[in-house]
C-alpha cells in the first residue's frame, strides 16, 4: 500500500512523479526509461534503472507497469573503473589521462574570463631513486603518498594535482 514515491529519496520524489504523471497522458503503450536512487534498509541508497509503460487503456491491467532493476554493482564497478582509468593507483591523485582535459578546461576558463589565471607547476623528486634502491619500493611507495597528501592539503579542491608516473 505504500505509494513507490516513498521508496524513493526525497530530493528524487517529485521528478519521478512528474515523469509518471507525464506518462499517464501519453498514448497507450507509451514506455518510458527511468532511473535513479531506491531507498534500501539501514538508510542505504540503491541505484536503479526501470521502464514504466502506459497500460491504463488495457482493460486487463488499468494500470501503468514499471519494472525496476538493481544497477548498484554496474554503477560502483563502472566508477571504479573510471577512477582507475583516470587515476594514480599509488596516490590517487590524477594521471597522464585526466592532466590534459584539466589543463583544457583551465584554458577553456582562462578564454572565457581573462582575469582568471592559471599556472602549471612540475615538481620533481631528487635522487627519487636512491629511496627505492636503498629502502625498498615499500618505502617509495610511502614517500610518494605523503607528498601527494602535502601537496593535495594545500590547493584548494578545485585544483588539479597530477601524478605521471615515475616520480
Amino acid at each position: 500500500g505504500t505509494p513507490l514515491s516513498m521508496w524513493l529519496p526525497e530530493d528524487e520524489r517529485s521528478r519521478f512523479v512528474q515523469r509518471l504523471e507525464q506518462l499517464a497522458q501519453s498514448p497507450a503503450g507509451t514506455i518510458v526509461e527511468l532511473q535513479g536512487g531506491l531507498l534500501a534498509g539501514g538508510g542505504n541508497v540503491r541505484a536503479f534503472e526501470a521502464t514504466a509503460r502506459n497500460l491504463l487503456a488495457d482493460p486487463s491491467v488499468e494500470a501503468m507497469v514499471v519494472t525496476m532493476r538493481d544497477v548498484t554493482a554496474r554503477r560502483e564497478l563502472e566508477a571504479q573503473l573510471e577512477r582507475q582509468a583516470f587515476h594514480d593507483h599509488l596516490t590517487g591523485l590524477a594521471n597522464r589521462a585526466l592532466f590534459p582535459d584539466r589543463v583544457a578546461h583551465a584554458l577553456d576558463r582562462s578564454a572565457r574570463n581573462p582575469d582568471d589565471i592559471s599556472a602549471v607547476l612540475f615538481i620533481d623528486l631528487d635522487d627519487f631513486k636512491s629511496v627505492n634502491d636503498g629502502m625498498g619500493h615499500g618505502a617509495g611507495d610511502q614517500l610518494l603518498g605523503r607528498v601527494a597528501d602535502r601537496i593535495r592539503v594545500s590547493l584548494r579542491p578545485s585544483d588539479t594535482v597530477a601524478r605521471f608516473g615515475g616520480d
